[in-house]
This record gives structure tokens, sequence and C-alpha cells, in this order.
């Protein structure tokens, strides 16, 4: 998607910088694909819109980005004490 975004002649920026993101946060299942790495590394450096951090992700996907990472929900069965579950955090207040 963010391939065909920027081909399409229009600027995308912030919409590419989102899914930036994303690309980081799910970089260990990206790197499964190695046409799929190649695609987004050629897709950010196209655009000269891509971070360092997106590229050293994608180069090595076992780096630890903290700012990432602590935001991404454990699926563990067996949870730490103490650790939030996904939807915890979430409340909803107010009249309808």
């Amino acid at each position: 998607m963010a391939y065909s975004l920027s081909i399409s002649g229009q600027k995308w920026t912030p919409l590419l910088k989102a899914l930036e993101v994303n690309f980081i946060k799910f970089r260990k299942v990206i790197a499964l694909d190695p046409s799929m790495v190649q695609l987004i590394t050629f897709t950010y450096k196209y655009n000269e819109i891509g971070s360092d951090l997106l590229f050293k992700a994608l180069e090595d996907p076992t780096i630890q980005v903290e700012a990432v990472d602590t935001k991404i929900p454990r699926m563990d069965k067996d949870k730490p004490e103490g650790e939030l579950d996904y939807n915890q955090n979430k409340q909803i207040s107010g009249k309808l």
C-alpha cells in the first residue's frame, strides 16, 4: 500500500509516516518475507522520507525500540502480575 501511495503522484507524506510506525512495530513479521522488506525499503528511500530507525528496524528486526515495543499488547497467557490487559486502560464515560 505504501508503494502504491508513493507512486500515485499525490503527496501522502502524513499517511506514509503513519504507516512507517506500523512497519517498525511489526518488523519481526515483515522480516519473514524478504521481498516485503525490499519493497518497504525501496518505497521509503524513493520518497526520501524514511527514518533511520525504520531502515535499522528493517535491517535488524531484533533491535529494541522502547517507544514502540512497550505499546504492543502482550498475548501471553502467563502475564507478569500487574501487567494491564490490552483493553483494560480504555474506559468510556459520558452521556449518550
